[in-house]
């Protein structure tokens, strides 16, 4: 196998003069070995904590969890985190912690990591380090890691890059395609740092990739590198060149380093087929750390000027032993000290605490021409909202596909012809025939076009957050998302959880929803599959206004925030409004419910279009006496439960209405809301839902036999006011 090796199986240097070149010294030598040692000795003893229950009470409680040995991959890890800059980022999966000891961490800490115990100020730590929470989804990682670098690299920050390291399986997911041709295509600073260790473990490389891991950086335009992982004197080299390289040019590189897995697939997952067991004892001979400790003997005093011996080698495992163990027995203690019930109700506060950026709290003397914009729809809510902020804040940059050069399908990504011919005169000749696209405005670094890869965007996303940035990602349509579900869901939802909620993550997710004579994955709408994730909230306007500000309320918030836009309201005159331009009045927590028409009968609530036709229906109804409150959600999750009981308590019924199926939709939430709270005791008829049944949209020319009909909506709602309610 063809590959860069200075260390051989027997610890000599096969190229004296290569070597000489790295010019490294005898401090950086024997940190590496004693780094090695550590990680070895370290899962060694982690093991073996993954098999102890803290107590008796609880067989399954273990001290560690879960470990995912890194044996046979030390070498990589050491040097590969070795060669970069203080100020470079590290994204690692679990069985790549060995950089964690380079860039800094105790052993404690890293006790700590495995036995889940961190706390806020353990993470603040990490982060200060630019060392991110571990990753576990496979090849969820490497796109934060480029959007970091890439955020950097629109800041000009070209000092600081980011390196993700990976398995070999990784390089069967989206996510490493994702990642080399995002990275390829816009030159991002960024090493993505492959560990082969032959065995996804128990599928072998041969079925998981028909070319060898380095070769697939040429089809993305980016550089690749194979190295002998074992050695970390050629794992350096490659680092170190290629990271000096992505500061100069910014070209990312992609380096497979050769190592060998010589333990389980993890403490939890032995998977030791007959394959493996029998390669094991092959390479067990190229273990790097008997390697390294025979160069040391036989190599270092003529390259370095020292000894040696046996006894130095047992001196530095003993004191090694005894530094793992002293970690491990405080962070033992530490745990001892923690309440398991005090760590979820801390939890619940801090995913409920109101976030909102520093910038967005001070921005009363704001004003923008004209304040007030006649006749606006959603439409051109958006459209000047997103202007708006843009101006405001320089942090906030757009990222899908086609928003920028024709300023989006649906052109939200824009400026109206007449706004631009009154009020930007300098901008009459970058019109195209429909808008003026805010990348005329705000240049091509703010905003930007994308592949279309959904989970890419998505990824990227992130990563540029953690570089400063707040990115307003738009999905072109509803039926996309699930595209990018990876990232939303084991990502988004999940990392200010992963992070101790130390990671700010203010990203806001536009969605076109909307049923009608659309095409498959044109027409769903997806919040309901959503609404059960923590930590994302999820909006839905259905006025002018309402658009204008969530969207400014979204961008000021430092939580994820997904915007449902009924793409059927984009245009619709019944919105035409006169439209305030203002910075946000609102944390998006405060925007709840919206009594659109207040009642004394019956509740009825939905969201979107779906109002407007609640509307008419109360309207209707009105003429046989019959008074109904329609309730506009905006915030679909979490539900403003208060003004939905204040509702209900007033009214007595209570029917919600809705477009996706009723079974597992919103509608669940809020009818068991009103059932299972106080409010069951004013109740004097069952709640009732009107909506589609559990099977998908017809093509386009049947669409509207799937919503709910008028006179279905008036006969359900005349069944709940003449209804009498079973006995409490």
């Amino acid at each position: 196998m063809n590959m860069l090796q200075y260390l051989d199986e027997n610890g000599h240097i096969k190229n004296p003069e290569g070597f000489k070149r790295l010019g490294l010294t005898t401090d950086d030598i024997k940190k590496w070995y004693r780094w090695m040692l550590t990680l070895r000795i370290f899962g060694e003893h982690a093991n073996r904590a993954a098999a102890l229950a803290v107590d008796d009470s609880d067989p399954h409680n273990k001290l560690v969890p879960l470990y995912v040995s890194p044996r046979g991959q030390e070498a990589a890890q050491i040097a590969s985190a070795y060669a970069l800059g203080k100020d470079d980022w590290l994204f690692w999966y679990m069985r790549s912690h060995g950089g964690l000891l380079v860039k800094g961490i105790d052993l404690q800490l890293m006790w700590k990591i495995f036995m889940g115990i961190l706390t806020p100020d353990d993470m603040q730590h990490l982060l200060t380090l630019g060392i991110m929470p571990y990753y576990i989804i496979v090849g969820g990682h490497l796109m934060h890691a480029v959007g970091k670098s890439w955020g950097n690299k629109l800041s000009g920050k070209t000092n600081a890059i980011s390196m993700a390291c990976f398995g070999d399986g990784t390089v069967a997911t989206g996510s490493f395609h994702s990642t080399l041709n995002f990275s390829g295509i816009h030159k991002i600073p960024t090493i993505l740092f492959c560990e082969n260790n032959g065995i996804a473990l128990s599928t072998p490389n041969e079925l998981e990739s028909a070319t060898p891991i380095f070769k697939k950086a040429l089809a993305y335009g980016i550089t690749g590198e194979r190295v002998d992982g074992r050695d970390p004197f050629a794992v350096y080299d490659a680092v170190k060149r290629h990271t000096a390289n992505a500061r100069l040019t910014g070209y990312p590189a992609l380096i497979e380093a050769v190592v060998d897995r010589l333990d389980d697939h993890t403490s939890a997952m032995p998977a030791k087929t007959k394959a493996w067991e029998q390669k094991l004892a092959e390479a067990a001979q190229r273990d790097p750390l008997p390697r390294f400790k025979k160069f040391l003997q036989h190599e270092a005093q003529e390259y370095f000027g020292f000894t040696w011996t046996e006894e130095d080698d047992a001196n530095l495992r003993d004191k090694v032993e005894a530094e793992v163990k002293l970690g491990a027995e405080i962070a033992l203690e530490k745990r001892k000290g923690m309440s398991g019930a005090a760590v979820v109700a801390q939890e619940e506060v801090q995913a409920r605490e109101e976030q909102t950026d520093e910038l967005y709290r001070n921005l009363e003397s704001i004003s923008f021409a004209p304040p007030e914009i006649p006749d606006a729809r959603g439409i051109t809510a958006l459209n000047f909202a997103l202007h708006d902020i843009m101006q405001t804040d320089p942090r906030v940059i757009i990222l899908g596909e086609d928003v920028a050069a024709v300023g989006s399908v649906f052109q939200q990504t824009s400026l109206p012809v007449k706004f631009v011919k009154k009020y930007l005169p300098e901008q009459i000749e970058n019109l195209t025939s429909h808008c003026l696209p805010l990348l005329n405005i705000f240049g091509k670094n703010r905003v930007i076009d994308t592949p279309l890869d959904e989970n890419g965007i998505v990824g990227s996303a992130i990563g540029l957050v953690l570089a400063g940035y707040r990115p307003i990602v738009e999905i072109q349509f509803g039926g996309f998302i699930w595209a990018c579900m990876e990232q939303i869901v084991t990502q988004l939802s999940q990392l200010r959880h992963r992070s101790k909620y130390v990671l700010k993550l203010p990203i806001v997710i536009r969605v076109p929803y909307g049923g009608g004579p659309w095409l498959p994955h044109h027409r769903e709408f997806e919040a309901p599959a959503l609404a059960n994730l923590p930590d994302l909230i999820l909006m839905c306007p259905s006025t002018a206004q309402d658009w204008y500000d969530i969207m400014w309320a979204a961008i000021a918030c430092d939580k994820p925030v997904i915007i449902f836009e009924d793409k059927n309201l984009h245009r619709d005159d019944i919105l035409k409004d006169i439209l305030l331009r203002r910075p946000p009045h609102v944390q998006i927590e405060e925007i709840g419910i919206r009594v659109a028409r207040p009642g004394t009968d019956v509740t009825l609530v939905s969201y979107g279009r779906l109002v407007y036709q609640c509307l008419d229906m109360a309207e209707v109804l009105q003429k046989e006496n019959i008074s109904v409150e329609v309730l506009d959600m905006r915030r679909l999750a979490p539900l403003d439960q208060q003004t939905l009981i204040k509702s209900v308590q007033k009214t007595g019924r209570i029917m919600y209405m809705g477009e996706e199926p009723k079974e597992y939709g919103l509608g669940a939430e809020v009818i068991s809301t009103a059932a299972l709270s106080d409010t069951y005791d004013y109740l004097q008829a069952r709640p009732a839902r009107i909506g589609p049944e559990r099977v998908n949209q017809p093509d386009p020319p049947f669409w509207k036999y799937y919503f709910p009909r008028n006179e279905e909506i008036i006969k359900k709602i005349r069944g709940l006011v003449k209804y009498e309610f079973i006995q409490k």
